[in-house]
């Protein structure tokens, strides 16, 4: 299995690290590249966006490990299949029980699983049949840590964009996981939140509020 762990340059997650190692792979054929995290400290949903270079596309959609298994996954991939944008949240509703914002298991390995192809024709002939995979690249990376969102108190002028929940004129991880807390009852919204956070105007926030915000995260 080829082994790929995204940087984390410009994360907003403190104590999480991650190496970007090279993997090689048989050209023209399918390869697993991992997303590694190891952290100090409890991370409840992250998003990224995975490029890959000249002579690799995806392959089929991307998996949680097990580390994610309390997680879902959404994504989207552009037209030419080298950009993926991916969000992983923890938030379900079965049988009337809602649960949301759980940890990632453990402190270390995967939690995403991502499928490649590599195009011999664009990559030409290697040695031993391998080639060099470098140039993948993780952007605009974001883990959420369970205590940013407890207890904030937040200093509102303005109700804002709709989906940016608290405001902070960006709409990603965070106003997402706000709206988790909110559902389970965790951790109310304000009036202004949740004006921001309701997409059908109603008196009340819920599931498709939350998918709503995901969408626009990914788009």
């Amino acid at each position: 299995m080829a082994l790929f762990a995204g940087s984390l340059l410009g994360a907003n997650a403190q104590d999480a690290t991650a190496d970007h190692l090279t993997a090689l792979v048989k050209p023209g054929t399918q390869k697993q590249l991992t997303i590694q995290l190891k952290n100090g400290i409890d991370y409840t949903a992250f998003q990224m966006k995975i490029s890959l270079p000249d002579g690799m596309t995806f392959a089929g959609d991307p998996a949680l490990s097990n580390r994610s298994d309390s997680h879902q996954i959404h994504f989207s991939k552009s037209t030419d299949n080298k950009t993926m944008t991916v969000a992983v949240f923890s938030y379900e509703e079965t049988g009337g029980t809602k649960k949301g914002n759980l940890a990632f298991k453990e402190n270390k390995g995967p939690v995403l699983l991502v499928n490649v192809t590599i195009d011999p024709e664009v990559l030409g002939a290697f040695k031993n049949e391998s080639c060099d995979v470098s140039g993948i690249t993780v952007a605009d990376v974001e883990f959420v840590q369970n205590s940013d969102l407890k207890g904030k108190a937040l200093a509102l002028t303005s109700v804002g964009k709709l989906g940016d929940t608290n405001g902070d004129k960006k709409i990603n991880g965070t106003d997402a996981s706000k709206v988790v807390d909110h559902i389970l009852g965790n951790v109310l919204l304000s009036d202004e939140e949740f004006e921001r956070s309701s997409f059908t105007g109603g008196d009340n926030v819920s599931g498709p509020d939350y998918s709503n915000i995901v969408d626009i995260i990914l788009n």
